[in-house]
């Protein structure tokens, strides 16, 4: 009797249930329905412009870029162009020395400030544009505007202009037409006011100068054929952002926004992401961050 007990603890303990799967990420719609990344690709080859809203320091979030790119890349009916938050748009003229094989990978460094995780999560992606001929576009105004017009608010950007006619191309177009009555912009207000006692009493208009500009930067070399924009998620949330002041300008232009958020649980898209983008992408939240 006692042979057949331990016979049978050991036979249930052999049988035991496997751990469950350990994916990486899931891809939701924006009414939580679970998809995938084959139809997320679909709607992106269908549209003309398509903003993937990262989280900087995600490593999934960085290989779906450049999966999507990619894939986008081999469908070879139109031509594509890619745009990032990443590069201050005064830093161009660097990006193109690369991309014409005038200066090597490691002067980019040495002429831009990057961030920590640019070699492993921005250079492939450009190194990518580099050997296939893709146009890439730094979109973003300079920081150091960015930095005056959280201190001053939008009269910064006059008085740069005035004194610095040259800065200009750099420039969102003023006056900004804004709504800043936008959920995304209330939201900032509120984290705004704790940056107050550090002399950064306007950090809605920061951001409002960031989506402007960046938005204009991608009209002037969005063209017919598609572009990929890559930014952090906040830019482009609830298709505000840089998409409120595309669709101001060109409304008629196809666009498809993708986020990614983070949970630890996967298996249903919370509430409080869901309609957030198109496409939400779901990674754990326990996922090995970059920086």
């Amino acid at each position: 009797m006692k042979y057949l007990l331990s016979l049978l603890i050991v036979f249930s303990f052999s049988f035991q249930p496997p751990p469950p799967d350990k994916p990486a990420y899931r891809i939701f719609t924006k009414d939580a329905v679970l998809s995938s990344y084959s139809e997320m690709m679909d709607a992106s080859l269908a549209s003309d412009l398509i903003f993937f809203g990262e989280l900087h320091n995600n490593p999934i979030a960085h290989w779906l870029e450049i999966e999507m790119i990619k894939s986008l890349d081999a469908g070879e009916e139109r031509s594509l162009k890619i745009g990032t938050e990443m590069f201050d748009s005064d830093k161009q003229g660097v990006i193109d020395e690369y991309l014409l094989g005038l200066i090597r990978e490691k002067d980019i460094a040495t002429s831009i400030k990057t961030p920590s995780n640019y070699k492993t999560d921005y250079l492939p992606i450009l190194r990518y544009a580099k050997e296939n001929n893709i146009p890439f576009f730094a979109t973003n105004i300079p920081r150091r505007y960015a930095s005056k017009v959280a201190r001053e608010g939008f009269s910064a950007l006059d008085s740069i202009a005035k004194i610095f006619p040259k800065s200009l191309e750099n420039l969102p177009s003023r006056p900004i037409e804004v709504d800043l009555e936008l959920p995304l912009y209330k939201e900032m207000d509120k984290m705004g006011e704790r940056m107050k006692s550090h002399g950064m009493a306007h950090m809605t208009e920061a951001q409002v100068s960031k989506d402007a500009t960046m938005s204009g930067n991608i009209l002037k070399e969005i063209g017919d054929g598609q572009y990929f924009h890559f930014n952090g998620s906040y830019h482009t949330k609830d298709y505000e952002g840089i998409i409120w002041f595309i669709n101001k300008a060109r409304p008629g232009l196809k666009i498809i926004s993708i986020t990614t958020v983070e949970q630890d649980n996967l298996d249903t898209l919370d509430s409080l992401h869901q309609g957030t983008a198109d496409f939400i992408i779901v990674i754990p939240s326990a996922m090995t961050k970059t920086y």
